[in-house]
């Protein structure tokens, strides 16, 4: 017997577990016994009194699965059924919350019931179980999200769905709020363009936020994810009043293109966490083929529209001959293809382009014959040199032929010029001016490119028109100069053949 006792005290010292029996008697439930391990296991300091340890436990059990614990047992003793039960467990040695498992059988004894069980760390496998749902629900949303990208909407009502999708999951520890940054067509600016539940004060200071300037501005600038677990000197943008709280900023990435920041709500203290953040991240790139998608869709249509445009330009350029003509068609049809505020055609001779129409310039008259010489420093040399768009902003602070008095009343921020190629062979170029600064982009210099070439065959055919015209009004004046002497000579012969017949008549 000695020895078996021995042998229990080794196992129970050892067991990964802590056996235990507990007896209910009129409803009060004491411990008889309970190995040596719930100090190692659950922390909790040895008692000898066997009540006070049942106590000990059930104090420590978290306060949220605490009163479920104590009705799983009185359930289990009502129905003299076999007991299991899962909770949190709060260790009073270190405050470490852990999971745990118990199960117990019952037997009776006289008038009381007797449950022999086990008490079991499943922290462990608790946890692989909780990964394990949160990434299958983690996949769930990002699935939710690429859906949404699927669908007929436009961008913001995607992005307004996409928000509410990650902010609306009640296993997340995300507050009910957020938004959702897109970079648009100012440059180094966020533009705010779905939101949830925002303050209308921020709804309003946040409507445009520079990159560096708070949390969101700050994720754009560094492309990485900012926190903060409360409102602190990085929230620049704050209002009184302002309720506790903190931020997950992400910023939303193709390669390393920025495309935006969304931006989450925590509850204040909460605190940082990398599989949070990796989700988020992961949210983030979902979004980024969302918004790629879309713009990819947009610029097909615009590509559409240029197209169809440029068809009907071409077009309409072939409705004239008559040079004066087509020289107010390229200014129409030019403004349906690059927006400006004023334009010239500019013509080139030798070493001169000299403007030859024009239109939107304070004084169009004084405007109309000035000349360039493309040997000079200017933008129009490059042009005529390279054979390529060129765009230049604020010409004025780097050219002298753009402060001269007959540009005075007019301000370029911005300028384009393309040149006009039939062929091989230059014959001009075409100027686009803005009040914008730095408004022309590559692609207007891509369109005006395309709208030039067919502008250039328009002029040149006007001019082949006008030659060949010239050449037919010639040939006629000519052909009647040679028959006015035609007639001329015969009308001298017949009246020298009359003034010869009467003489020989009276002869005769």
């Amino acid at each position: 017997v000695e020895e078996q006792a021995d042998l229990l005290a080794v196992v129970n010292e050892n067991i990964p577990a802590v056996i235990y029996q507990a007896v209910i008697r009129e409803n009060e439930i004491r411990t008889r016994y309970v190995s040596p391990q719930i100090t190692k296991i659950f922390g909790l300091e040895w008692t000898d009194d066997p009540e006070e340890r049942f106590l000990r436990f059930v104090a420590a059990i978290h306060p949220e699965d605490r009163a479920r614990f104590l009705m799983s047992v009185r359930e289990a003793a009502a129905n003299y059924a076999d007991w299991q039960f899962e909770g949190r467990f709060i260790k009073p040695s270190s405050g470490e919350t852990i999971w745990f498992k118990g199960q117990a059988r019952p037997t009776t004894e006289n008038d009381a019931l007797i449950f022999n069980g086990v008490l079991q760390d499943v922290t462990e496998r608790r946890q692989w179980e909780i990964e394990r749902q949160t990434q299958y629900k983690q996949r769930q949303i990002l699935n939710n999200l690429l859906q949404i990208g699927l669908k007929e909407m436009t961008l913001q009502e995607q992005m307004e769905q996409a928000l509410q999708e990650i902010v609306s999951a009640p296993w997340l520890p995300f507050m009910p709020r957020g938004g959702i940054f897109l970079v648009k067509d100012k440059p180094d600016t966020l533009v705010l363009v779905a939101r949830h539940n925002l303050a209308p004060e921020l709804e309003t200071m946040c409507a445009l936020v520079p990159f560096g300037r708070c949390l969101c501005g700050r994720a754009a600038q560094t492309r990485q994810v900012q926190f903060s677990d409360c409102v602190n000197d990085d929230h620049e943008n704050r209002y009184d009043g302002m309720p506790p709280h903190g931020h997950y900023n992400a910023p939303i990435l193709s390669e390393r293109e920025l495309l935006g920041v969304i931006v989450l709500y925590l509850p204040a203290g909460h605190r940082r966490s990398e599989d949070e953040i990796a989700f988020l991240q992961a949210a983030a790139r979902a979004l980024a083929g969302i918004i790629k998608r879309k713009q990819a869709e947009e610029n097909l249509r615009i590509r559409q529209r240029q197209a169809e445009t440029l068809r009907a330009a071409a077009q309409a350029l072939s409705g004239s001959l008559e040079l004066t003509r087509v020289l107010e068609l390229i200014l129409d049809e030019l403004s349906k293809v690059v927006p400006y505020d004023s334009v010239s055609v500019q013509q080139l001779r030798e070493n001169t382009l000299t403007i030859i129409a024009g239109r939107g310039f304070a004084r169009l008259e004084e405007v109309i014959g000035l000349k360039f010489d493309v040997t000079r420093r200017n933008p129009n040399h490059d042009v005529i040199h390279t054979r390529q768009p060129v765009i230049a902003h604020n010409p004025a602070d780097h050219y002298a032929d753009f402060v001269t008095e007959h540009h005075a009343p007019d301000v370029i921020a911005s300028w384009l010029g393309v040149p006009l190629l039939f062929r091989d062979r230059i014959i001009g170029m075409i100027a686009v001016n803005k009040v914008e600064v730095d408004f022309y982009t590559e692609e207007h210099g891509r369109l005006a490119q395309t709208f030039a070439a067919q502008a250039a065959v328009a002029i040149e055919n006007a001019r082949l028109f006008a030659e060949a015209k010239h050449s037919t009004e010639a040939a006629l004046q000519a052909k009647r100069a040679a028959e006015a002497a035609s007639r001329t000579k015969s009308d001298f012969l017949s009246r020298v053949s009359h003034e010869l017949r009467t003489p020989l008549g009276s002869i005769l």
